[in-house]
């Protein structure tokens, strides 16, 4: 097979309307963002579509579909009427499969009974907070010890955040002293994933091409699974930083299986691939804004 060339992409995406429909539209992002490298795909897809809101084809290729290739532009192209000699078998290429497929999550055995609710019917989590650390202290050592295992619900973990504690997601085995000492191999259980949206290049600069302020963030379909999204202490107006906390529909006590849903999620959502630790610690904010996407109420400082 012939991998396709930038230009050759460019002269099929001239044949596709600039405001086509939806599917259409997505099979090409998909396609494009399959065979090209994400810099180069994304200034062919601008090339030829707009963003109408701010980073969308940004975002849009890093959700995209990966089941299809080259060929379906090809495909594309010739009915809004290319006929060059481009076949679409022939510019088929193959999406490039650095480690194969993750298996499918499912929950479908999931021990719903294991989820706990409050008399008013709020769900209640189980979580680790370290109520002697506040905000981002720079200081590692507090974030090794000083944790308490709570249960919580929404509300409550707005109000540990916003006082500035520190939360991980897991609760964590207890000495036989009472204290807890935060490492992956003292995961105990938890139900649910918080991921960590900062937009951060390698050289601790903002990353224009997937950024994504928070306001636009809650607009969008996939954020519906989320309880509840915080900014962190280092967020500012003009570079949003952001949490996202996903439930569970039950109370995992397998680190391993645990870890592949944190992982899972992570790659799904592009968060920051760093923070895959089982029992992961992020800072409070005592400035946070923070969106209970369960009651619709919002947080501000």
């Amino acid at each position: 097979m012939t991998q396709p060339t930038p230009e050759y992409c460019r002269e099929l995406l001239q044949y596709i309307p600039q405001r086509p429909d939806y599917r259409t539209w997505i099979e090409c992002i998909a396609a494009v963002g399959n065979t090209f490298p994400e810099s180069t795909a994304l200034d062919l897809l601008r090339s030829r579509f707009e963003d109408e809101t701010p980073n969308e084809h940004a975002h849009k290729l890093r959700l995209r579909l990966n089941s299809v290739n080259f060929g379906s532009l090809v495909r594309l192209a010739k009915l809004n009427g290319y006929n060059g000699n481009g076949n679409a078998v022939y510019y088929a290429a193959p999406i490039p499969q650095s480690k194969s497929e993750p298996e499918p999550l499912i929950f479908t055995d999931a021990d719903t009974d294991s989820v706990l609710h409050n008399a008013d019917g709020e769900r209640i989590f189980r979580l680790a907070v370290n109520r002697m650390v506040v905000n981002k202290s720079g200081n590692n050592t507090a974030l090794t010890h000083g944790y308490t295992n709570e249960e919580l619900t929404l509300s409550q973990i707005a109000t540990v955040i916003r006082q500035g504690h520190a939360l991980c997601a897991s609760q964590m085995v207890q000495k036989d002293d009472g204290t807890i000492h935060r490492l992956s191999s003292n995961f105990l259980q938890s139900e649910m994933i918080l991921l960590d949206f900062d937009y951060s290049t390698k050289d601790k600069k903002i990353d224009l091409d997937t950024y994504i302020p928070v306001e636009l963030f809650l607009e969008q379909d996939f954020a519906e699974p989320f309880a509840m999204i915080y900014t962190s202490f280092s967020s500012t107006p003009e570079w949003n930083k952001y949490r996202g906390l996903l439930p569970l529909p039950y109370l995992e006590t397998n680190p391993e299986r645990y870890q592949k849903i944190l992982k899972t999620f992570i790659e799904e959502y592009k968060a920051d691939a760093a923070c895959s630790d089982v029992c992961r610690v992020y800072y409070g904010n005592t400035n946070a804004t923070i969106f209970n996407l369960t009651t619709g109420e919002t947080y501000h400082a």
